[in-house]
């Protein structure tokens, strides 16, 4: 199932983050890479939530403008995590070009029971290679950090592959985000960044729900 972009909802996404995030860098004096990173993120979970293929170009230029922005702040791990972003990007816009079963584009489907434990062992193990790495580099905040990176990895490989529970894990990291980058100091567009990506996620998870319940197609009575 192929959706039209609506290009008046794209319209008004785009202006909304355009004058928060200026009005934001006016405010706190951010960098210029900290706006187009505040924009091109806005945008880039926006097109996921209405499974465009565009999600994937805008990621590949939201995962390069956070990277510098995370970097000059030592979240290490952030950094780290949007070179996998980067590489999980260029999956994905393979991946939502492929389709599935003959079809034109990838169907959303849903997360069997049996896969919840292997992502619970995906994380403990992410986050125990990371949390000693980033505590050497003497990161800020390195188990919150670690745990967020490992989560957002996961929840991006399921978006990928266009599993309906990656927004249950978009809206668990975006509320995590949001406290560490206000508790971090001094990153205020990311704190309110990933605030705004948080009711995007809550927006995303509603319209893949609805759009999944609509590939299963009407209830049917079985025949005599």
């Amino acid at each position: 199932m192929t959706k039209r972009l609506n290009l008046l909802h794209l319209s008004l996404v785009a202006a909304i983050s355009v004058a928060i995030g200026y009005g934001l860098k006016l405010r706190f004096g951010v960098e210029w890479i900290d706006f187009a990173a505040f924009v091109t993120c806005v945008l880039y979970v926006y097109l996921a939530s209405v499974e465009s293929i565009l999600t994937w170009p805008v990621s590949l230029v939201c995962s390069a403008c956070w990277a510098v922005g995370v970097y000059n702040a030592k979240l290490y791990a952030d950094f780290s995590l949007q070179l996998f972003f980067f590489m999980l990007s260029i999956h994905g816009w393979y991946q939502w070009s492929r389709g599935s079963e003959g079809d034109t584009a990838l169907k959303i489907t849903r997360l069997k029971l049996t896969h919840w434990p292997y992502l619970g062992i995906a994380l403990f193990l992410g986050v125990n290679i990371y949390m000693p790495i980033l505590a050497h580099f003497n990161a800020s905040k390195a188990l919150p950090d670690s745990m967020l990176t490992v989560t957002s990895i996961i929840g991006q490989y399921l978006q990928n592959i266009k599993k309906l529970e990656n927004w249950l894990l978009w809206i668990l990291v975006n509320v995590g985000y949001t406290w560490l980058y206000i508790s971090r100091g001094g990153m205020e567009t990311y704190a309110v960044l990933s605030g705004m990506l948080l009711i995007v996620a809550l927006f995303g998870l509603k319209d893949w729900l609805k759009s999944y319940k609509s590939q299963e197609g009407p209830a049917t009575l079985p025949a005599p």
